[in-house]
């Protein structure tokens, strides 16, 4: 990942089951299932509490992407981006 200034969020194992731990980066595309929302008593939440209900039996998948990711999470990083974009594709 392009601009990443830590290790990752995620650990996936050689099956795709994903933990918490360095190596890869969520970059925001998900399918879930809906059913254990109901679980969540709050009316705001972050999905990171699904993520780890789901992970704590093992439901939890990763699909690897390993094309060009860039992190803008910070002005450095559209910088970074904004050259990325301008290099050729290899």
């Amino acid at each position: 990942t392009i601009g990443r200034k830590d290790d990752g969020d995620f650990a996936v194992d050689p099956d795709g089951r994903i933990t918490r731990g360095a190596g890869h980066v969520y970059g925001g595309c998900q399918i879930i299932k809906t059913d254990r929302l109901s679980e969540i008593s709050e009316t705001v939440f972050s999905l990171n509490r699904l993520w780890d209900m789901m992970a704590a039996c093992n439901g939890l998948y990763a699909a690897i992407y390993t094309g060009l990711w860039c992190d803008v999470g910070s002005p450095g990083g559209i910088l970074e981006a904004e050259a990325v974009l301008g290099r050729p594709h290899v």
